[in-house]
């Protein structure tokens, strides 16, 4: 299958980094600090879950395969200042009926539920003609409990991007 496939785009690299951070959305929760309206806590430089992010984000494709974002220059020259991890607690259902309908789904046909394979590590651009225009996009994203971060909310206005383009 493709999904299976995909994962032949990937580096070593960010293989393990994702394998590192987990697959399972209690993986992610278990990370969560601070109160309920704590909707994006930075992440703390040089600790393992900074250092996962940075390599997911700046690693490059398998051998052969072409880059998707930054096609012309790699990532090497970046240099992450921030890591922000997005809490919303809100979308925690959401997310929970998503995964478990997906897992249901491939189930029922007889594929298991492979994670890596069908659920990802992403990151979400921003775009906006100003800072304040991409910051408030990014507010957008993080605090609507309903269309947050579904990337189809974009195929409404034309087919492109609804916030900007993500990894």
């Amino acid at each position: 299958a493709f999904q299976a496939s995909s994962r032949a785009f990937l580096s070593r690299a960010r293989i393990d980094a994702e394998n590192a951070l987990g697959w399972h959305p209690d993986a992610l929760r278990s990370r969560f600090v601070g109160t309920e309206d704590d909707t994006r806590v930075e992440v703390q430089r040089g600790s393992d879950e900074f250092k996962h992010v940075e390599c997911i984000f700046k690693a490059d494709p398998a051998s052969g395969v072409d880059r998707f974002y930054f096609p012309d220059r790699g990532t090497s020259d970046l240099i992450v200042t921030k890591i922000e991890r997005v809490q919303n607690r809100g979308l925690k259902d959401s997310v929970d009926h998503m995964r478990g309908g997906v897992k249901k789904a491939l189930e029922s046909v007889g594929e298991p539920y492979v994670a890596g394979v069908h659920s990802r590590w992403l990151f979400h651009g921003v775009g906006g003609a100003s800072v304040d225009e991409a910051t408030e996009n990014l507010e957008s994203i993080i605090e609507n409990p309903t269309s947050g971060f579904a990337p189809q909310m974009g195929l409404g206005n034309g087919g492109g991007n609804l916030w900007g383009y993500g990894s």
